[in-house]
């Protein structure tokens, strides 16, 4: 497959820098977002869901999770790696004994812990719904598992390839998900049955640290400072060469617009996918980005290992 190059120099315009039209100040460093209900759920460093009012930034509520003890038996703050809403059911991936970690689901108040760090000693990193009934789960070890938490059964535990886990994301369509570790390569799989349906490996040459998709395009974040787009069909690949590690991408829901993280100033660039022009500069953080998300094709969050986040409104 061809792939264009392009290069995010200090040469190139960056457009204009935007200013957030709102900042949430959060209990720690935000890890993982879900958008739900008009309200904004943030997972933090601190064993707490920060939930906010998307229409005014005001907080709702706080949700606490357990801590866990440290190697000197003392209670902690159980980070919030993961974080998922579907219906009224939050799901949350958490720290917990010994390095590993528990799978929690919150119903109407209260908390069921339904994978614990103690007794199952999974190396969780996100988990996501398919279902009402089911969730897919990815492992440090890069495997993945499909779990049916109602009948406490694992429909498949796929591992798949021997290098590190990095990010899954599920494809709207809900038949397919793609996941991406440290050796670059981007694998398309089958939901149901978690078997591998293509491989994207002309894009990255090093750690792909995060993805984000709609139904055609893929974005991709990498270690090699690239930043990638790949398509489904036969239209070909591209990416940009950039001057800073990417950790962070995000797309609108039409597929129009992506967001990467591209520099050491943690700000964010905005790119239209179609023509591949450089459409501003999202600036404010201090830290390292850990989320961007779109709202709608105007609006995003993102988020950083610090205590805030921010909302944004694009003109149009």
């Amino acid at each position: 497959m061809l792939v264009i190059l392009l290069f995010l120099s200090s040469e190139l315009s960056f457009g204009q820098d935007i200013q957030p039209a709102l900042q949430l100040n959060t209990s720690g460093a935000v890890y993982d977002l879900v958008v739900a209900h008009d309200k904004l759920y943030l997972a933090t460093e601190m064993g707490v869901v920060d939930v906010f009012s998307l229409e005014t930034g005001q907080v709702l509520e706080k949700i606490t999770i357990p801590g866990h003890l440290d190697f000197m038996g003392e209670t902690i703050p159980s980070k919030i790696y993961s974080i998922d809403m579907l219906n009224d059911q939050l799901l949350l991936v958490s720290q917990g004994n010994h390095g590993y970690r528990n799978l929690i689901i919150i119903r109407e108040g209260i908390l069921d812990t339904l994978l614990t760090a103690k007794t199952d000693r999974l190396m969780i990193k996100k988990a996501r719904f398919i279902n009402p009934k089911e969730v897919l789960l990815g492992l440090l070890s890069n495997e993945l598992i499909r779990y049916n938490f109602e009948r406490k059964t694992i429909d498949y535990r796929q591992q798949i390839s021997p290098y590190a886990f990095s990010d899954f994301v599920l494809h709207p369509s809900g038949d397919e998900f793609l996941t991406a570790d440290e050796s670059g390569v981007i694998f398309r799989l089958n939901l149901s049955d978690g078997h591998v349906i293509s491989e994207i490996k002309d894009i990255h040459r090093d750690k792909i640290f995060q993805l984000s998709c709609q139904e055609t395009t893929v974005l991709s974040a990498g270690q090699d400072r690239r930043f990638g787009v790949s398509y489904s069909g036969d239209k070909p690949s591209w990416f940009v060469d950039t001057n800073f590690l990417v950790y962070c991408v995000g797309i609108s829901p039409d597929g129009l617009l992506g967001a990467f993280t591209a520099s050491e100033d943690n700000s964010v660039m905005l790119m239209c996918l179609d023509t591949q022009e450089t459409l501003g500069r999202l600036v404010g953080h201090n830290s390292t980005l850990t989320k961007i998300v779109f709202m709608d094709n105007r609006s995003l969050i993102t988020t950083a290992e610090e205590k805030k986040a921010f909302i944004w409104h694009l003109n149009k």
